[in-house]
């Protein structure tokens, strides 16, 4: 059968996502007792998780994603089923609090609940996940403050808790996470200056912050960053000149930093060296001399999208002098 994996007479795999398959899941599950794989992920299944699937002690990967599941994560989702490496919960309307137990799944690598109605903070149990390198909780209603304790997921390559609650400061630990490379906090409710371990993180690839309240200055050491391509920190009260920064970020393919708190005067000079930059978005940051940063940006060959509304108050569009300005890649 189509999704249906077998050794000898055992079921081993049940791969059936994204096959409108509706209402409860069958109690008949329980016989597969050598089941390794369950991905119902992408149906029309409803109701709570049901107490057959913590009978299947062998299961390696649950993704019940983009259903209709409701009610609370059941505490034993970790202490039934040990061997877990991946929980997939994501796009269901769960609510209540994320399960104090998960330090039980010892072998999880993979966590993704976001996109439900969860809430409360963190519980300290997560950070006793070692081998965890996936850890998704954006857009639920999560709240309180990061602890340091997240120091201790020494393999988190991807952590995103955007759209949530979250305040507080940033914990000065991402120097302990030597493998990240994706972490988003847009809309949040942080404050404060970002943690130095952040602005010197050698695996960083993605950095997302955008709405929040955080200020200071945006020192990043480029020369430690060598893998930063998206940088997004618009709408919050950081003070420039966070542009002569980013500036010698080399492999930079993406600015955001639209904010009606930034004053950055000119597009340094400087940018004309970021060969790999395709997307630039700096509204509402005070810019002026148009025909200086057209000039600048023209230089950024592979630039396709640039943003720049609520700038160069009573300029006009300049006219061209001598060899015109071209943007040969620009779409948007």
């Amino acid at each position: 059968w189509s999704g249906v994996t077998c050794v000898g007479t055992s079921v081993v795999r049940l791969e059936l996502g994204s096959t409108r398959l509706m209402g409860k899941i069958c109690e008949s599950l329980v016989g597969l007792d050598q089941l390794r794989v369950l991905n119902l992920s992408d149906n029309l299944f409803t109701g709570s998780l049901p107490n057959t699937l913590f009978h299947l002690q062998n299961l390696e990967v649950m993704d019940l994603s983009n259903n209709h599941f409701e009610g609370p994560i059941n505490t034993a989702i970790c202490s039934s089923l040990p061997q877990l490496r991946v929980i997939k919960l994501s796009g269901n309307l769960f609510s209540g609090k994320i399960p104090g137990n998960l330090g039980n799944c010892s072998s999880l690598q993979h966590l993704s609940i976001n996109e439900n109605n969860l809430s409360g903070s963190l519980p300290g149990s997560i950070f006793q996940l070692q081998y965890l390198r996936v850890l998704l909780l954006q857009e639920n209603k999560l709240s309180g403050q990061l602890s340091k304790g997240l120091g201790k997921l020494s393999n988190l390559v991807e952590f995103d808790i955007s759209n949530n609650e979250f305040s507080g400061i940033l914990p000065n630990i991402f120097g302990s996470l030597t493998r990240l490379k994706f972490f988003c906090a847009e809309a949040n409710r942080f404050t404060g200056q970002l943690p130095a371990s952040l602005l010197n993180s050698p695996s960083l690839q993605i950095l997302n912050l955008r709405g929040n309240s955080l200020g200071g200055s945006v020192n990043l050491n480029c020369s430690a960053m060598k893998n930063l391509t998206t940088i997004v920190l618009g709408y919050n009260q950081f003070h420039c000149p966070v542009l002569v920064s980013l500036s010698n970020c080399l492999r930079l393919e993406g600015i955001g930093l639209g904010s009606d708190h930034l004053h950055c005067g000119e597009i340094p000079v400087n940018f004309k060296k970021l060969q790999s930059l395709t997307q630039l978005s700096l509204s509402y940051t005070g810019l002026h001399n148009l025909s200086s940063a057209l000039e600048v940006l023209s230089h950024c060959r592979n630039l396709s999208t640039l943003v720049l509304p609520w700038n160069f108050h009573n300029e006009q569009m300049p006219q061209p002098q001598g060899q015109n300005i071209v943007f040969s890649n620009l779409k948007v």
